[in-house]
């Protein structure tokens, strides 16, 4: 996992990105023009069009990657606005607690082990950080003001013209201080395709969200929220797709974390730790011939400075510190 920072305008920022994936060679065009085809081009410039108005510093970052890479804006747009709406081979676990004096909210990234040399961790302006498989969207972060969000990818029963959960995140990330306003953005942005948003901040609040383009459903709890590759509140039932889609073993991964919840009612980093790492139940465990695999667990504490990053799978890999610079 390659580490960044960027500093500047939205432009500038968009630019040095492209100039460094270009130095390190993790922009690979072929595979992105390989998921390309007239209704996701049509569908990313329709997307464009509306952030710019939603959010233009967004379409300009986009630009700014555009030029430094060389590569067509439209493109761009299409590979990026499409991501979670053409697509549906990302995976992951999201839970966030509060308990024994401390806020956390810690995320499981699983994903085609194919994508691995492909992800990195970014910090923008010393505002937000997080980590990601592409580029400019976030699947997880946290900002300076302590809000941390993760994302779970479930599969759209349809998409719209809107964000996805990466550029939600991203969004959230930038604009928002606390959960509340957090939740306020999320309900008032158009949303493009389906996804689940876990939400912590230093007041020790904590959100769960189900998404898609017709609704949005709202938990809220002191404790713990948390999210897999299905939506499972009541008030989402319509909008679920058949269980017999793989969803690399959710509903497992979904009775590990209720099952540890029963057995732990006292929680801490030590014990989300472990839960992100198999020791309770199913979490990361996938047989070596499965296509994908934890690429990587992040730990973020919102009330302290703090954030933990594991590269690779956490059953084999350690948490290490990431400094405040």
């Amino acid at each position: 996992m390659e580490h960044f920072q960027w500093f500047g305008t939205a432009y500038e920022v968009g630019f040095q990105r492209g100039m460094a994936l270009r130095e390190k060679g993790l922009f690979a065009p072929n595979r992105i023009q390989a998921q390309l085809h007239p209704q996701r081009l049509v569908y990313g410039a329709k997307c464009a069009a509306m952030t710019q108005a939603y959010d233009p510093s967004l379409n300009a970052e986009i630009h700014g990657l555009s030029d430094a890479l060389g590569f067509p804006y439209d493109q761009l747009c299409a590979f990026l606005f499409g991501m979670y709406a053409f697509t549906a081979d990302a995976f992951c676990t999201c839970v966030a607690l509060h308990d024994q004096g401390g806020t956390w909210l810690g995320r499981n990234s699983d994903f085609l082990k194919e994508m691995a040399p492909y992800v990195i961790h970014e910090r923008i302006n010393d505002q937000y950080w997080g980590n990601t498989s592409a580029f400019i969207e976030l699947e997880d972060g946290r900002n300076d003001h302590g809000l941390a969000i993760g994302l779970t990818y479930v599969r759209p029963h349809r998409i719209s013209c809107g964000y996805h959960g990466g550029m939600m995140i991203r969004h959230l990330l930038k604009y928002c201080r606390d959960v509340d306003m957090a939740v306020r953005e999320c309900r008032r942005l158009p949303i493009g395709s389906s996804f689940t948003l876990i939400m912590a901040d230093r007041f020790h609040h904590l959100a769960y969200l189900e998404c898609c383009c017709d609704h949005v459903a709202l938990q809220r709890d002191e404790r713990i929220v948390y999210g897999v590759n299905h939506f499972y509140l009541d008030a989402m039932k319509e909008y679920r797709l058949r269980a017999d889609l793989s969803d690399l073993h959710s509903d497992e991964r979904l009775e590990t974390i209720r099952h540890w919840v029963h057995q732990y009612p006292k929680r801490d980093e030590q014990l989300l730790r472990g839960l992100l790492k198999g020791v309770y139940g199913f979490m990361c465990q996938y047989p070596i011939h499965c296509p994908a695999d934890t690429l990587w667990s992040v730990l973020y504490r919102c009330d302290e400075d703090d954030t933990s990053l594991c590269v690779g799978n956490p059953q084999h890999c350690a948490y290490k510190r990431i400094p405040v610079e």
